[in-house]
């Protein structure tokens, strides 16, 4: 000890315990921003070698509350997809239930498979109660065109079938087909469908 009370140590040492120190706080990692570890390379005691790449060791998620779906949409209708969209997509993990999201990107990189051509479309979803997960796949429809307020028509009340009263006010012979029980299968389609109808 010296005059001061101050305890001192030798110099070879103390460059050992600095080094001890540093080599310590090398042992500890910290995430540079805040989320959800989705994905760990690594374990508790395992030796991490870094090299000309800096390894992979932990995949965070900031915020699952708001994901991206990323989806491989064919060339011969990646023409029709635009930027803010409506989407609906469903996952197998809830049959039945439609969620929905917006067209946010249509990236230019087409990749090849077993030679057809896609490209990737970056889908915002919305996801409050966390139901989606990473990694999960799901089957989309991209609405390309939306009319809202039109008159719908029954496809009945586009066809015209002409009755006998009708070709006789025309004063015309009437053909074959628009005769009674002479349509498709004429008579023994009318039997037929009785006996049908007697099996049900």
């Amino acid at each position: 000890r010296n005059v001061t009370g101050v305890q001192t140590c030798a110099l070879p040492i103390c460059a050992n315990l600095t080094q001890a120190q540093t080599n310590l706080s090398y042992t500890k990692i910290y995430a540079p921003i805040d989320g959800v570890i989705t994905v760990r390379n690594a374990d508790v005691g395992q030796t991490v070698n870094a090299t000309n790449t800096a390894p992979t060791l932990y995949t965070m998620a900031t915020d699952l509350t708001t994901m991206k779906l990323t989806a491989s949409i064919d060339e011969a209708d990646v023409a029709r997809v635009r930027a803010g969209q409506s989407v609906s997509f469903r996952v197998d993990s809830y049959a039945g239930q439609n969620f929905r999201g917006t067209v946010k990107q249509v990236r230019l990189n087409a990749k090849n498979s077993q030679n057809v051509v896609t490209y990737e479309t970056v889908i915002d979803v919305l996801n409050p109660d966390l139901r989606l997960k990473p990694g999960m796949t799901a089957n989309l429809t991209i609405e390309i065109q939306r009319v809202d307020d039109v008159l719908r028509v029954p496809a009945a009340a586009l066809r015209f079938r002409p009755t006998t009263e009708f070709f006789e006010l025309l004063k015309q012979p009437v053909p074959p087909e628009a005769q009674p029980n002479q349509g498709r299968g004429g008579a023994n389609g009318a039997r037929m469908g009785e006996i049908g109808r007697a099996h049900v």
